[in-house]
């Protein structure tokens, strides 16, 4: 299921015979996580420019240097103070350049200089990149860039020294922006990090918020597999460079071997179509030295792509053998719940619905109940469906609880013995309820880097969010605290970090207290979510970690939570 609408099932290994075959195509994909030199190769790119532009205009002797997008210009020899207008606005009309100057001690009366004179008319169209006031942890107020705007001139830079015929990849776009954070994420679990592309590609990039609006539990599952995670960046794959005027109307073949539909209007509109998913271009032509990338503001799945996450039919035997027929189910899995089957009245329904938005964030809930008063679903045993749920949410990293033609039905795996105890104890007092309880599994080197991506991955596409001086998350967290504590119940024998982080504004030692406030604050909504106390430990790291965006601390951005996954 994605966005609400089922997929039809496919068997995966046909994929997974895909992913061997896809050679340079795949290859492109791991530059979304690899350029740690982006900056240089931008700031150098801009300095070029700059040169260049100063050369045509007949400026002699001036050097620029640029921090991120903010530039000085330097001299060997004098220039007019006249001249200063036309060379800053000249250069500030370069597309990536915030602000750009020229060094006091350059400029001289006009009357004292032989300057030549500018060869070109000015005529400058620079677009102006909006700034406001962030709210900031400690007393003091600071200005800095939205996180929107940064998205922006990161891509203004990037896509401009592609423009000027620039050295940045594909992969280094990507990785100067911050709006596709949740990509370099995605790639990061599909094991895609160390290997560079050469030749022409062009790639659909979805936003972080793109990723945002996955259903919880398509999300969940690629996040487990990492196989499977790579195939659906296949899927935004072309293996051959394609600005959006030359993209063809009707299908075109990925990386995968599967094929989305493409739809371009009259009116420069262009629409990206694989299965019940169509995703728009938002930002079309981004070139780079090796391809082209456009934003899209859906992730494309591949219309046949088995995530195994169809619900069990109600009222079909679930072990025809025993002739065991469920009712109404409810499947918990990666922090999700989604009710199923059927009841007898609105008041069942009610009532199974609140129980299960209780102990879960509603968006986390899905309820697929139908009402029949047909189907001979007594008070008691709703009641014990409700019962059984409160259990299955806190003390299960995952499992079901059904009704069933002979009584009630409990299995899963749970987080520990305590957990079991408490789960025998609440059910103790339902009749014919049957349990079928595992233990968790012990935890792996592999597995816990794979547990520290998932939850990683978790925080990306819903972050953890706290208001300025606070140690208290906003209510959003509750989605992303459901999914967490799913994470964090899945392995035994981890200890999982909690870092607490705080922006730059205010006291060194005060925000170092808060953020250990913070942390402290997201290990206990986790073991309210029934996370064993013994598997976590708090550590604020305060201002030591700030996220910088252009040479710019991003405030809000610096005030999250990050986890470490270990082995006991």
């Amino acid at each position: 299921m994605t966005n609400g609408r089922a997929i039809e099932r496919v068997d995966l290994r046909r994929y997974r015979r895909r992913i061997i075959g896809w050679g340079a195509g795949l290859a492109l994909v791991v530059l979304l996580v690899g350029a740690i030199a982006t900056l240089v190769r931008v700031e150098n790119d801009l300095e070029a420019r700059t040169e260049d532009v100063l050369a045509e205009l007949g400026y002699v002797g001036l050097a620029a240097t640029f921090d991120g997008q903010d530039g000085t210009i330097a001299c060997a020899a004098p220039v007019a103070s006249t001249d200063v207008d036309v060379i800053e606005t000249e250069v500030a009309s370069l597309r990536g350049v915030r602000s750009i100057s020229v060094e006091p001690a350059c400029i001289v009366a006009a009357d004292s200089v032989d300057a030549p004179a500018a060869t070109t008319d000015i005529a400058s169209d620079a677009d102006d990149i909006a700034s406001r006031a962030a709210p900031t942890d400690g007393v003091e107020p600071d200005t800095r860039t939205s996180t929107d705007d940064a998205a922006e001139s990161a891509v203004d830079t990037t896509a401009s020294a592609a423009d000027d015929g620039g050295t940045a990849t594909i992969g280094e776009l990507i990785a100067a922006d911050p709006q596709f954070s949740a990509l370099r994420n995605a790639a990061s679990i599909a094991g895609l990090d160390e290997f560079d592309a050469p030749g022409a590609f062009t790639i659909f990039a979805p936003t972080n918020d793109a990723f945002g609006v996955l259903d919880p539990a398509v999300a969940g599952e690629l996040n487990a597999d990492p196989q499977l995670m790579e195939a659906v960046l296949a899927h935004h794959v072309i293996d051959e460079a394609l600005r959006a005027d030359e993209l063809p109307n009707g299908d075109l073949t990925m990386g995968d071997g599967t094929t989305v539909t493409i739809a371009s209007e009259a009116d420069g509109t262009v629409t990206v179509s694989s299965g019940d998913v169509v995703a728009s271009v938002t930002s079309a032509d981004l070139t780079g030295s090796n391809g082209v990338l456009h934003v899209i503001d859906q992730v494309l799945l591949p219309a046949d792509l088995d995530l195994g996450l169809d619900p069990p039919a109600a009222a079909e035997p679930t072990n025809p053998a025993a002739g065991v027929v469920e009712i109404t189910t409810a499947t918990y899995r990666d922090g999700q719940l989604v009710l199923d089957g059927t009841v007898a009245d609105e008041s069942q329904r009610a009532g199974l619905v609140g129980v299960a938005t209780a102990r879960l964030d509603a968006d986390n809930v899905v309820e697929q109940l139908t009402v029949d008063a047909q189907s001979g679903v007594d008070p008691g045993v709703s009641f014990g469906l409700a019962v059984l749920i409160d259990a299955l949410v806190v003390d299960f990293a995952d499992g079901t609880a059904a009704i069933v033609d002979d009584g009630l039905v409990l299995r899963g795996t749970v987080v520990d013995d305590a957990a079991r105890a408490r789960v025998e104890t609440a059910t103790a007092g339902l009749e014919g309820v049957q349990l079928d309880i595992a233990d968790r599994p012990g935890a792996s080197v592999e597995s816990a880097d794979a547990l520290a991506a998932d939850m990683s991955a978790t925080l990306a596409t819903t972050p953890i969010e706290f208001a300025p001086g606070s140690d208290q998350p906003l209510a959003t967290a509750d989605v992303a605290f459901d999914r967490l504590a799913a994470d964090a119940k899945r392995l035994g024998g981890v200890l999982i970090t909690i870092e607490g982080h705080t922006d730059t504004a205010g006291d060194e030692a005060t925000n170092l207290a808060l953020s250990q406030l913070r942390a402290d604050a997201v290990v206990a909504a986790l073991v309210e979510r029934g996370v064993p106390p013994a598997d976590l430990v708090a550590i604020g790291r305060g201002e030591t970690s700030p996220i910088i965006v252009d040479g710019e601390e991003d405030a809000a951005a610096s005030r999250r939570v990050t986890v470490v996954v270990e082995l006991r």
